[in-house]
């Protein structure tokens, strides 16, 4: 638990929102589409002129109700978690509905897979465009008109890199954990805060012609790796996607560890899923990953959201502390 001044964090927080929304060619007085972590399944704000709908209520009852009053604004930009765009789009796909005159989707509060990128360009039409930053507001970036490396604003807040021993990581693609120093936390201080979030450090500039810093990407959560039966960190990046085009018959899926080398695959089924899937999915994986994981699977009714809403694709419950090298 932490305090902020009431009224005039999220006033300067949204100043550089507005940044960010600019590169995208879009503005904060077009219409938007916020889905994020709320209990009311819908509210139109007609003020910024946002239709905010609930991550936690994504249900096949208001599903269909989301897309008609998304269709009711004409959105000219998505903002939320990943996972739950991803869902409403591959929704929307499933049934053939199109949602025209969309100029950006903005992506924050979870990683960014390659795999939802994709999707969400060739489902939108638009550029993808991805945010970091946190409630601490310690650091911000995001990405830019050209390329997905992530830019951070000097003037928010002061970012570093280091390695598990609180040395600065100074080489081309080497991972650390960021640490960060807000700028605008008056009321609460955050001084070389350990976000626990992981990214790769680049100093090469932007084609764009921002001189800042930049993180080339950001990876997750150091929770966000898997741990083989030997001991070895292994990174989520390829696999989630690998699941994902085994099977066109998950509704959804979620992977969870609590011990080393063993995966349990979660899998909420659609209709159609058959054994040949199972077959194809375990298959894959073995491939993928080898003989220092073993998989089976899971099949629920649902998979709950966090506490803010947000869907986990993995749960990992070991004790990891990620090794840098």
């Amino acid at each position: 638990q932490f305090y902020v001044e009431r009224g005039v964090w999220f006033a300067k927080h949204l100043a550089y929102i507005s940044v960010l929304l600019d590169r995208s060619g879009t503005n904060v007085m077009d219409n938007s589409v916020q889905i994020i972590g709320r209990e009311k399944p819908w509210e139109y704000r007609p003020l910024t002129r946002t239709l905010v709908l609930s991550s936690y209520q994504m249900t096949d009852q208001n599903l269909p109700v989301y897309v008609k009053k998304i269709q009711e604004i004409h959105p000219g930009y998505f903002i939320g978690y990943p996972s739950a765009i991803t869902m409403l789009a591959s929704y929307m796909k499933h049934h053939s509905i199109e949602v025209k005159g969309v100029k950006a989707v903005h992506l924050f509060g979870e990683t960014i897979y390659d795999w939802q990128r994709e999707f969400l360009e060739s489902f939108f039409h638009c550029r993808v465009h991805g945010q970091y930053g946190h409630r601490e507001q310690c650091v911000l970036s995001g990405t830019c008109e050209t390329a997905n490396t992530y830019h951070l604003f000097p003037d928010y807040g002061y970012a570093e890199l280091v390695d598990r021993n609180g040395n600065p990581i100074t080489k081309e693609g080497e991972i650390g954990e960021i640490v960060a120093t807000g700028f605008h936390t008056g009321i609460f201080p955050f001084i070389r805060y350990k976000t626990g979030d992981i990214a790769v450090y680049t100093s090469q500039q932007c084609e764009c012609g921002r001189q800042v810093q930049l993180l080339k990407s950001v990876e997750g959560r150091i929770q966000d790796f898997m741990v083989s039966h030997t001991g070895r960190l292994v990174p989520l990046m390829g696999v989630l996607q690998l699941i994902s085009r085994s099977s066109s018959h998950m509704k959804e899926y979620q992977l969870y560890q609590d011990r080393e080398g063993e995966l349990v695959l979660r899998i909420i089924k659609k209709e159609g899923f058959s054994e040949q899937d199972e077959q194809v999915i375990k298959e894959n994986i073995r491939t993928r990953l080898g003989d220092e994981f073993s998989l089976s699977i899971e099949y629920l009714d649902t998979i709950p959201r966090t506490i803010r809403g947000k869907y986990q694709f993995f749960v990992q419950k070991l004790p990891v502390k990620y090794i840098l090298e």
